[in-house]
């Protein structure tokens, strides 16, 4: 399947021709491109996340407690640790593709 694609020659845009793979791995890339795209940008949810739980549960436990910044350190640090192998898995699965 040939497509016209714009290309930089000398200075100018030509226009080309552009073998291409059939329209079934067209859809393939499309879709792993999206899948990509949405597990990048849940990034920021799955570090954030359990971070703001961490704290938010710890400062509960730390009120009723009475133990101010004990619990809300633990908490913060599983947080991080939760967020951090989030970000691992996701990383080890973009490697995939």
């Amino acid at each position: 399947m040939k497509r016209k694609i714009l290309q930089f020659e000398d200075g100018y845009l030509k226009e080309a021709d552009k073998e291409i793979g059939s329209e079934q791995q067209l859809k393939t890339k499309k879709r792993n491109t999206t899948k990509i795209i949405v597990m990048v940008s849940g990034i920021g949810f799955q570090i954030a996340i359990p971070l703001i739980i961490g704290v938010v549960l710890g400062k509960y436990i730390d009120t009723k407690v009475s133990t101010y910044p004990k619990y809300t350190l633990m908490l913060l640090g599983v947080g991080f640790f939760v967020s951090i192998s989030a970000l691992v898995h996701i990383i080890r699965l973009l490697d995939k593709e």
